[in-house]
């Protein structure tokens, strides 16, 4: 019974973001976000904690969505780039075959261009 269609600010802690797109798109209990971010050249291993949320996050359930980057740094191992939501805050990760989650830092980003879409559930 809910529709809402509207921009959205993403915060990042240790650098200023380039915003290029954001919104967020709110149907029933349901939020799709989607942005597309420039990440400036750095060397900060603050890590990756997209704030700035348009709307409360149901802390009972978790959501991830997909992610697309030029110029990320991984390794060897971590091939993959993956987004999580489980709080109020969008973690990147970089993931590969039978090794951990490593979440990405700023640095891993330094001059990234990154478009995502991640999903989750409000009251």
């Amino acid at each position: 019974d809910h529709y809402e269609d509207v921009a959205w600010t993403p915060t990042q802690a240790g650098v200023t973001l380039t915003i290029t797109k954001a919104r967020a798109l709110r149907v029933g209990n349901l939020v799709t976000l989607n942005a597309r971010i420039i990440w400036p050249s750095n060397n900060d291993s603050t890590t990756i904690a997209l704030g700035g949320l348009p709307f409360p996050y149901v802390s009972t359930w978790e959501g991830t969505g997909s992610i697309m980057a030029q110029y990320a740094v991984l390794d060897a191992d971590r091939t993959q780039l993956n987004t999580y939501l489980g709080g109020s805050t969008i973690n990147f990760y970089k993931t590969g075959s039978a090794v951990t989650w490593v979440g990405l830092n700023n640095a891993s980003l330094s001059g990234a261009a990154v478009i995502f879409t991640v999903s989750y559930l409000t009251s």
